[in-house]
């Protein structure tokens, strides 16, 4: 049998963390969230938080470690400018990226900052809590302008975004042909849904507020008034 996407056991973890960097032990160790990466939140014995992530090794657009050593070597260069970005940590071999072996093979994994605070909807920010928030993402604009680094990062482009993830479902679009050719999925509000052409590599919509494309969210945006970031990213 194999494995795709494994959960590593907390327990094992904390004994990673202890391991790999100069922190107060013992520590506990909870998983945060489960996704693109895997994030474990991590308290030390003083009860300073931490978070670590674990990479997941599913992923078409991560070509090599230079992509994920991109993104730590850019949240280094943001934090040192005081914006509000998650700072990865040193481990005890001077090395910011860490690697370990799960059932499905290698992963990478990474500590970072705590970020506090709370999570905030868009609509409960107030008018000098926006103003604040533009200043920090012009902040980072600024500061990216004057970022290097000898790793290579991927490109969000029309391939990456749309073709090869479309060529992924053209497989199971034809595997189960459509009955007519203007049948597609059928929502209950009555209007259609989004409906993959056999035998053709594209994705159609046919209801109003349906031609969302897919997107990505950011690591190193500053953090909005109380709003918590735990890292998310690669």
């Amino acid at each position: 049998m194999r494995v795709t996407h494994s959960l590593l056991h907390p327990e094992d973890v904390a004994e990673l963390v202890e391991r790999e960097y100069t922190i107060a032990a013992p520590v506990k160790v909870g998983l945060l969230n489960r996704g693109f990466n895997d994030a474990y939140l991590v308290t030390d014995v003083e009860g300073g938080r931490r978070v670590l992530r674990v990479y997941n090794r599913e992923k078409y657009w991560i070509r090599s470690e230079s992509d994920l050593r991109f993104e730590l070597d850019l949240l280094e260069h943001l934090a040192a400018a005081e914006l509000g970005v998650i700072r990865p940590y040193q481990r005890a071999h001077g090395d910011r990226l860490g690697r370990l072996i799960a059932p499905e093979g290698q992963r990478h994994f990474a500590l970072f900052t705590h970020a506090p605070g709370t999570p905030l909807n868009e609509g409960t920010l107030n008018a000098e809590q926006w103003h604040a928030y533009g200043s920090d993402i012009a902040r980072m604009h600024q500061r990216m302008d004057t970022f290097s680094t000898s790793h290579d990062r991927y490109h969000l482009d029309e391939r990456m975004l749309i073709e090869r993830p479309l060529a992924g479902l053209a497989p199971y679009a034809r595997a189960r042909p459509r009955c007519s050719a203007d049948r597609g999925f059928h929502h209950p509000g009555g209007d259609a849904g989004p409906t993959v052409e056999v035998g053709s590599p594209r994705w159609t919509t046919a209801g109003p507020g349906r031609d969302r494309l897919p997107g990505r969210r950011g690591t190193a945006g500053p953090i909005p008034p109380r709003t918590r970031r735990v890292g998310a990213a690669s």
